[in-house]
């Protein structure tokens, strides 16, 4: 793997960089036993986390957050949830069950809110020898938020490597649209997610592996991070 090093200039190109890590979810709401919306089994998710996000750290690998912060007037937050659409109250903006789990909370380069801001807003953040980005989020799609269309757009990343909550819903919402997109090659932690309904993560993954995606372990994608002469991208 090589390390991110981010040329002058940046601001007014496009740059095709090798990975990008994609970090869904990771809230105490979800995957905390007592969160407000507890993802089965995700306390357990936490060494794994912890250890993705210290790849990231040791190697300099760009890092995109995605972060459910509601307000109780969205419509996805519902007294009467349907669980497809809609959700009992979770992440609700200032509570604590909307922060991050220590194991992935990092200092950010570049926070952004549901509302577009600028290219140079925007690559002002990336343009850091280590991004480290946050993407709030109103809705199951990170690509609610329109910056992060912009942050892929910049960064282009040749790999995407997506782990975090809930496997079927937020991180299948973020794996289908990259896999539509068919830009870069998408690479779920199959042991750093969990979903709510685990008897359809089987079918989900077997789909994204005919459409394109290289499922990998924590342990094995790691040891290709460690021995870049086995790493073949393509």
């Amino acid at each position: 793997m090589v390390l991110l090093r981010l040329p002058h200039g940046f601001g007014q190109q496009v740059m095709r960089i090798p990975t990008l890590f994609w970090d869904v979810d990771t809230q105490l709401d979800f995957i905390s036993p007592d969160g407000a919306l507890y993802v089965p089994g995700a306390e357990t998710l936490r060494p794994k986390l912890a250890r993705l996000t210290d790849a990231a750290r040791r190697y300099q690998i760009p890092v995109l957050s995605s972060a459910d912060r509601h307000d109780r007037t969205d419509p996805e937050i519902s007294d009467s949830p349907d669980w497809a659409t809609s959700f009992p109250p979770h992440c609700i903006r200032g509570s604590r069950g909307a922060s991050r789990i220590p194991e992935t909370d990092l200092e950010r380069t570049l926070v952004l809110d549901e509302a577009r801001v600028s290219d140079n807003e925007i690559t002002t953040g990336l343009y850091q020898p280590w991004p480290r980005v946050l993407a709030f989020k109103k809705a199951l799609n990170a690509f609610s938020n329109p910056n992060v269309e912009q942050v892929l757009g910049w960064l282009d990343p040749m790999v995407v490597v997506v782990y975090g909550v809930a496997l079927d819903f937020c991180n299948r919402a973020v794996i289908e649209d990259l896999l539509n997109r068919g830009r870069s090659i998408v690479v779920p932690i199959t042991d750093a997610t969990k979903a709510i309904y685990p008897d359809q993560a089987e079918a989900l993954l077997s789909d994204w592996v005919r459409r394109g995606a290289r499922l990998e372990t924590t342990d094995s994608f790691l040891d290709q991070l460690e021995q870049p002469a086995r790493v073949a991208v393509g």
